[in-house]
């Protein structure tokens, strides 16, 4: 039995795991069991995924936890710890069954001397680390954010570290079509600042396109329908340069959340009812949102309420799944392409810019099938030509253009984009000649 972690993300390439399980510094921890404890110093050791999956967690067990990552075989943590003698930063915890190898002074020279290839991928996986590191503080330094908005830089300073989050803001202007409740106790806004107020053109009622579905929230396990979007009834009409594609009489984006209106658990419709039962959470950090506004379900479900369902969707995600990382970069794409439906330039480049921060952050942490690279290759790829960054862009399309296991179709896209980067780089330098 082999580990086979693909090396686009510098990972490992093949390694007998069993010959890894029966070291004796190999432990198996069960469901539920913490590896290692946040702020603890008590040991100097890393440790390797070889089976399982394992969450990372901020404030475990706190009013305000919160699972930062989800580790997968191939994976490690606790690099700080072993080797600048760094307090651990975060909680991890066994999601499943899980078999981990500990790496300790004593035996990291020997292990890294009998696995080069190990080794290689090690110092590639920190590489990527600390240019995530270094783009975030260029971030910081020069983007430009909507009006009052506040951003959390995604910082990558080890596996224990942070992944992109929705940070809420108090909003200044909640006042929408659904007639909000404002509660001057509740300080917390579920909107980022910069957030307006918006009216999208759609039509509950429209039967050819919509029916009510049934659905049993995973949370509280009441039973209620929502409207759904007939699949087999979707016409494309147009597709953009950046991969969305227009439907023929419907736009599927305003009704792929569904909320639970009992306890307003919320999440994609695909994956609705995968989601993990988390009353706590859902009682303290969601349930205070009734107090601040209202929301309409069915029929009457309105333009408030469909982009409120993303960000609920956002918060719920962290705590309800346990691979939140591809689902919150989903969630910011879709929620960037109903910004620009509302003709909102800055929301839609801020929505635009978590998305890629979290799908980088997928792109480091999560391993997937060799197939599904090509099409983050090209989210990746799009996302960064559209907020200015040409030269980050031309290497993902290339990627995707090179990738041995991608699809003939995405090699085009991948081409026709290089093609449009390098027209405009052309165009920039004759400019700059004639100025000249």
């Amino acid at each position: 039995m082999t580990l086979l972690a693909n090396d686009r993300r510098g990972e490992f390439t093949l390694i007998d795991i069993r010959s890894l399980i029966n070291m004796s510094s190999s432990k198996k921890f069960e469901a539920g069991a913490v590896i290692v404890t946040e702020g603890d110093n008590s040991s100097e050791e890393m440790y390797i995924l070889l089976k399982g999956n394992v969450g990372v967690y901020k404030n475990y067990k706190e009013a305000n936890e919160i699972q930062i990552a989800t580790l997968d075989p191939g994976d490690f943590f606790g690099e700080m710890t072993l080797f600048i003698n760094k307090s651990r930063t975060a909680t991890v915890v066994a999601l499943s069954e899980a078999v981990v190898l500990v790496l300790n002074y004593s035996n990291t020279l020997e292990f890294f001397k009998t696995h080069p290839d190990v080794t290689l991928s090690f110092i590639k996986t920190l590489c990527l680390r600390l240019d995530t590191l270094n783009n975030s503080y260029e971030k910081l330094h020069s983007q430009t954010l909507p009006p009052g908005g506040k951003k959390t830089p995604n910082q990558a300073s080890g596996s224990e570290g942070n992944k992109p989050v929705l940070t809420t803001q108090p909003s200044q202007d909640q006042k929408q079509e659904s007639a909000p409740k404002q509660s001057p106790s509740n300080n917390a806004s579920l909107f980022p600042e910069g957030h307006g107020q918006y009216t999208l053109t759609f039509d509950n009622g429209n039967k050819e396109f919509l029916f009510e579905k049934g659905f049993a929230c995973p949370n509280c396990g009441h039973a209620f329908k929502a409207l759904a979007v007939k699949s087999s009834k979707l016409t494309p009409e147009q597709t953009d340069r950046d991969l969305r594609v227009h439907y023929k009489g419907i736009e599927p984006l305003y009704y792929d959340i569904v909320i639970c209106p009992k306890c307003w658990f919320s999440a994609l419709s695909d994956i609705f009812k995968d989601g993990i039962k988390a009353k706590d959470f859902i009682n303290e950090t969601i349930s205070p949102f009734k107090a601040e506004f209202a929301l309409k379900f069915g029929a009457e479900t309105d333009t408030f309420t469909i982009i409120a369902g993303y960000y609920l969707a956002l918060l719920c995600t962290q705590k309800c799944y346990r691979k939140p990382d591809l689902i919150q970069a989903k969630l910011w794409l879709k929620l960037s392409r109903i910004y620009q439906d509302c003709q909102d330039d800055k929301m839609e480049l801020y929505a635009s810019q978590q998305a890629l921060d979290a799908y980088l952050h997928a792109f480091e942490h999560i391993s997937l099938p060799l197939n599904q690279y090509q099409q983050l290759y090209i989210m990746i790829g799009e996302l960064c030509y559209k907020l200015g960054d040409a030269d980050k862009a031309r290497n993902y399309f290339f990627k995707a253009k090179t990738d041995k296991e991608g699809s003939n179709v995405y090699k085009r896209h991948a081409e026709d984009r290089l093609d449009d980067i390098k027209a405009v780089s052309q165009q920039t330098e004759e400019s700059d000649a004639a100025k000249e």
